[in-house]
């Protein structure tokens, strides 16, 4: 009948019922199979995804969400594998992760991004004198001299270690490659070699102004429509002067916020310097102590009692013990000495005068201010080399002789003042050369040393004559020559030379290929060949081509390990050309044949 139950076959249905026309219908199933219920596609729903949003029934019934990207955006772009940025200047390629997590490949020192060229790296600093080059923490390519930047044999003073270069407007100072001490400028930041310096853009804090840049004293000043007298387009800004009306200051200005303020004129009349009142100072007086600046600007300590104490109670008069049981009313007295008074004197003379602390002679002629003590012991203070009675100019102590190359100078038992005379060492190097070679040359490192200076043969060249080593092109002309250099330590001048003989008589001689460092190959040829190192000495070996005048025809270069070099000298003239070699202070030379 209308009403009972039937069943009308499809799976989508359930309540299956007859109509009035005798016709089996259901009511549809939602998406939980619930007949005719609210569960329908378009529905909000939970995923059960941590990592998506939006949750909701599609078509099908399934419950899906959009994907959450790396920075929590749905259906954002920063998905795993897109590029991102881990701020970190030292990599590139930088992506999100499978864990989100933004990485990049680290920059090597050749600037390659996952390159293979990292701090540790062998390489070729370009100076013939140092051992085991490789790329420091600085990306620096660096060896180690014998004998360090310090002048001490096998010293920890290397090229890119650390030092100081005296200049407080640097930082992170080190050894550059020829020994010389220097850092990077401080930006505005505060940061050596940083970027933010004067004429770069920053941000005053004033949301009023414009083109907000750092000023040559790394003041961050930006410009203001109305300036700070109120005028458009005005020239009182941020940053130039005016009068804060305090007679006190100076070097006035107007701040980012159009405030007007100066600089402290310290007590020395210096415009922001240091001697304020409350700051310590030096009174020139040695029985004072915590020496501050006063409110009037004048220089003011505490007395120095007699126990040693700035401001103390033990002063002369006050009383004491001096350790004798013997004696009554102790006190300090005018020697500051902790004395009593005896009922026998210290020359046995009942109620005498000779007590502690009153003078007396200790028959010694190197003293002074004799008195007894508590015990009765008369001593005097030690006369100094000065005959100052109690003073510090003792033997031993450090002096200056007055002369410029000398250094620790100290007084000896008979209060002369010596010191250490400074020597300079030889030059080593080569003393015969080939005209128009390249030569090394170095002077032993002297302690304390400013500078460097080489005085080179008429018609020498370097490209660097400060350092105490010198790498320098040899002319051409036969003969004997003086090769000098000449250290500064302070006012003291220390000259060395060498006697250098250059030869071109020959031209250049070769050396037997059997006790070559490299070979050849083929020889002759038409320009082009190959170099092949040979022997199991794997150090750098520097190579230039010089014509049979001596003359170079390509710039020099260096063969490091035991890899073989395509050379072309396809552009030359046929002849004779010389391969110069120079491995540890050493040259060697092969004759090769242009022949076309």
């Amino acid at each position: 009948m209308p009403g009972t139950a039937c069943n009308d076959g499809n799976a989508n249905t359930g309540n299956d019922t007859w109509n009035a026309n005798c016709t089996c219908l259901g009511q549809p199933l939602d998406c939980v199979g619930v007949p005719n219920g609210q569960t329908l596609p378009g529905i909000a729903c939970n995923d059960g995804d941590p990592n998506t949003v939006g949750d909701v029934l599609s078509a099908n019934c399934v419950c899906a969400g959009q994907l959450l990207d790396c920075v929590g955006i749905a259906g954002g772009t920063d998905l795993p594998g897109a590029a991102c940025d881990d701020n970190n200047a030292n990599t590139g390629n930088d992506l999100w992760n499978a864990n989100c997590t933004c990485t990049g490949l680290l920059i090597d020192c050749l600037g390659v991004i996952g390159g293979t060229t990292t701090v540790g790296t062998p390489c070729d600093d370009g100076n013939p004198l140092s051992g085991g080059d490789g790329y420091n923490i600085n990306c620096q390519c660096v060896g180690a001299f014998a004998t360090d930047c310090a002048g001490m044999p096998g010293g920890t003073a290397q090229p890119g270690t650390p030092c100081d270069d005296g200049d407080a407007t640097t930082g992170n100072d080190v050894y550059g490659l020829n020994c010389a001490c220097a850092g990077l400028p401080f930006d505005c930041a505060g940061t050596p070699g940083g970027n933010q310096l004067p004429g770069t853009p920053c941000d005053d804090g004033n949301p009023n102004s414009t083109n907000d840049t750092f000023t040559a004293n790394c003041g961050c000043i930006g410009v203001l429509p109305n300036d700070c007298a109120g005028v458009p387009g005005g020239t009182a800004q941020a940053g130039t002067a005016c009068d804060d009306g305090d007679a006190n200051t100076g070097n006035d200005v107007y701040n980012a916020f159009c405030t007007c303020a100066g600089q402290l004129i310290d007590c020395d009349g210096v415009v922001g310097g240091f001697a304020l009142p409350g700051f310590p100072c030096d009174d020139a007086n040695t029985n004072t102590g915590n020496d501050v600046i006063d409110a009037n600007c004048q220089c003011a300590g505490l007395l120095i009692d007699c126990e040693g104490v700035p401001g103390g109670t033990s002063t002369i008069g006050t009383a004491c013990d001096d350790g004798d049981n013997d004696t009554s009313n102790d006190m300090f007295n005018a020697n500051c000495i902790c004395a009593g008074t005896l009922v026998s004197d210290c020359e046995g003379t009942v109620g005498g005068p000779a007590q502690p602390g009153t003078a007396c002679d200790d028959g010694i002629a190197g003293t002074g201010n004799d008195v007894y003590t508590a015990n009765c012991t008369c001593t005097g203070q030690v006369i100094d080399c000065e005959g100052t009675i109690g003073g510090s100019v003792l033997p031993g102590t450090t002096c200056d002789d007055g002369i410029a190359c000398t250094v620790n100078d100290v007084r000896d038992a008979n209060c002369s003042c010596s010191g250490t005379t400074l020597t300079i060492g030889n030059v080593s190097g080569a003393s015969v050369v080939i005209g128009n070679s390249t030569n090394a040359y170095v002077v032993t490192p002297v302690p304390n040393a400013t500078s460097y200076t080489w005085t080179l043969p008429n018609g020498w060249s370097t490209a660097d004559n400060s350092a105490f080593v010198l790498v320098a092109d040899a002319n051409n002309v036969a003969g004997p020559v003086d090769l000098c250099v000449t250290a500064m330590v302070g006012s003291c001048e220390l000259t060395s030379c060498i006697t250098v003989t250059v030869d071109i008589s020959t031209g250049i001689a070769t050396t037997d290929g059997s006790a070559t460092w490299y070979s050849v190959q083929p020889n002759p040829n038409n320009g082009v060949f190959q170099l092949m190192p040979s022997g199991d000495d794997k150090s750098p070996i520097r190579v230039t081509v010089n014509d049979g005048l001596g003359r170079q025809v390509i710039a020099p270069f260096t063969i490091a390990g035991q890899r073989s070099i395509t050379m072309d000298l396809a552009s030359v003239a046929p002849g004779a050309y010389y391969l110069i070699a120079t491995r540890n202070g050493e040259q060697q030379a092969i004759k090769v044949m242009v022949q076309r």
